[in-house]
């Protein structure tokens, strides 16, 4: 389990490392709507969760590497939507939603709905955490 300082340094690595350097891959994706996938550090932390957490960053498209970036279109995103527990409604009104800004991070053997807006930064959807959705 992560501390309470552990999570706001993944984060800062999570932007320093994935997000700010990949800023010219991600913009296209944002400006047309479709939802970008950064994968970073897929499968670190338990030995357990790991395999389970590579295969399902695989279905998304995920290569292998620390760090990259994948494209989700309407469609693809839709489809995601589709195969959520039906206790996870946020996340897949998200995942349908057509707006900018939209990243979904695969981040250790979690996901976080990044929203980003030019001038305000980056915030998580609401309802999407875990605790949220198993509530």
């Amino acid at each position: 389990m992560k501390t309470n300082q552990q999570m706001p340094d993944a984060l800062e690595r999570l932007l320093a490392h994935a997000i700010k350097p990949n800023a010219d891959k991600l913009a296209p994706i944002l400006l047309d709507q479709d939802v970008a996938v950064v994968f970073f550090e897929v499968g670190e932390g338990s030995r357990r969760g790991r395999r389970l957490a590579q295969d399902a960053a695989r279905a998304l498209g995920w290569n292998g590497k620390r760090v990259e970036v994948q494209r989700l279109d309407q469609m693809r995103a839709r489809e995601v939507a589709d195969q959520l527990p039906v206790n996870d409604p946020a996340a897949a009104a998200w995942f349908r939603r057509r707006a900018e800004g939209r990243i979904l991070v695969v981040m250790h053997q979690g996901t976080l709905c990044v929203n980003y807006a030019p001038g305000w930064g980056y915030s998580i959807e609401p309802g999407t955490l875990d605790c949220e959705a198993m509530a």
